[in-house]
């Protein structure tokens, strides 16, 4: 660690495996692009008083698979975003670009693991993957939850992500006296810790 104050620890997710690439594109012009054809099809028969050529038909085709794949692709950049985190010794930041930044003297106490996962799709999960809930599970209990002067709370898992688990140790060894070891969750806090997404980008209100 610097004495500086700059980012020591940078957090990215892994790189997907190739494959999941033309996935991507082929879902991609599945569900947005063929809504957007549908919508496309439409406004133009009506327009035209239900002539639209075969030709311009090709043309909307094309059109609605190449703006599906840019709807999926800023979909992923805004979503990727809560994988993205740097901490130093004053701030931690997240995000892509690093612009939203969290001093460190704003987390009043950080909390080892995460209520119980519960509710209809936990159920169904167990019936149908069990491997999956037991990995949901496990990865429960090793988060840690950063609850913040303003009493908002921000649930972090970055085990799986490059240095994820390095940055989570370092936040830990930088503030040992805001680690609370017995904390108790409220019934407001539970409910919303297990609604919360993973390392959201915006803090939890907690009443």
């Amino acid at each position: 660690m610097s004495t500086n104050g700059v980012y020591t620890v940078d957090c990215r997710p892994p790189k997907p495996p190739l494959w999941h690439f033309p996935v991507i594109v082929f879902l991609s012009i599945l569900f947005p692009g063929v809504l957007y054809l549908a919508i496309m099809v439409m406004v133009s028969e009506l327009l035209t008083g239900y002539s639209t050529t075969d030709y311009a038909k090709m043309l909307m085709a094309a059109a609605s698979a190449v703006l599906g794949v840019a709807t999926m692709a800023v979909f992923l950049r805004w979503e990727q975003n809560r994988w993205y985190w740097t901490l130093s010794e004053k701030h931690l930041a997240w995000g892509i670009a690093k612009r939203n930044v969290i001093p460190l003297s704003s987390i009043e106490k950080i909390v080892f693991g995460l209520p119980k996962a519960s509710g209809c799709i936990m159920a169904v999960a167990a019936f149908a993957r069990p491997d999956l809930v037991r990995e949901i599970t496990e990865g429960r209990k090793i988060a840690l939850v950063l609850i913040l002067a303003d009493g908002s709370m921000i649930p972090m898992h970055l085990h799986k992500c490059v240095n994820g688990t390095r940055l989570m140790t370092e936040l830990v060894n930088l503030m040992p006296g805001k680690v609370a070891t017995e904390y108790a969750y409220s019934p407001e806090q539970e409910r919303l810790l297990r609604a919360a997404d993973w390392n959201k980008p915006t803090a939890v209100p907690c009443g």
